[in-house]
């Protein structure tokens, strides 16, 4: 059993339970990161095969991909349901490029998370880390990243990438 903040102790399946709860009726207000979108939809006119990793179920993925938008052009999803170990194990990044049919070093990551950034790095792939807030502390050195503040646009670091195969 989990001991919640209130103390009650609530089973793993009843944790679950309410939190897809939350999510489904929150579904609404999930904020749609217009750079991020607008950089995979032009990736995707471009035919660039994408992918999405998260420590979250499949469900909830499916849910937060059809409440922001890229849910048509992101066919390939890596949930924590998929896997042994979440981030920031790389396993999750290491299927995504497996399923992509593609090799990991090659790969870009954007990654809003210090566990996600850590686990693209430990899968062999470049890491953007593109947070959506700012990180406790104010930290946004992570060693072998390239930083994008949470108001900055990644789609020049992202073409850069394209053409190159570097962030740096």
């Amino acid at each position: 059993a989990l001991v919640l903040q209130t103390g009650s102790a609530t089973s793993f399946a009843d944790w679950m339970a309410l939190k897809w709860r939350h999510y489904t009726i929150l579904s609404d207000n999930i904020s749609r990161r217009e750079s991020v979108s607008a950089v995979a939809e032009e990736l995707a006119s471009r035919g660039v095969p994408m992918a999405v990793v998260s420590n979250s179920t499949a469900d909830e993925v499916a849910l937060c991909l059809r409440a922001t938008g890229p849910d048509l052009i992101l066919p390939v999803s890596v949930s924590r349901m998929d896997l042994l170990r979440g981030k920031p194990d790389p396993e999750g990044y290491l299927l995504a490029a497996k399923r992509l049919g593609c090799t990991p070093k090659p790969c870009l990551v954007v990654e809003d998370s210090i566990l996600g950034a850590a686990a693209g790095i430990a899968a062999g792939m470049k890491v953007l880390f593109h947070p959506q807030a700012d990180t406790p502390g104010g930290d946004t050195t992570i060693e072998h990243t390239f930083f994008i503040a949470p108001d900055g646009d990644p789609f020049p670091q992202i073409e850069h990438f394209t053409r190159t195969g570097d962030l740096f």
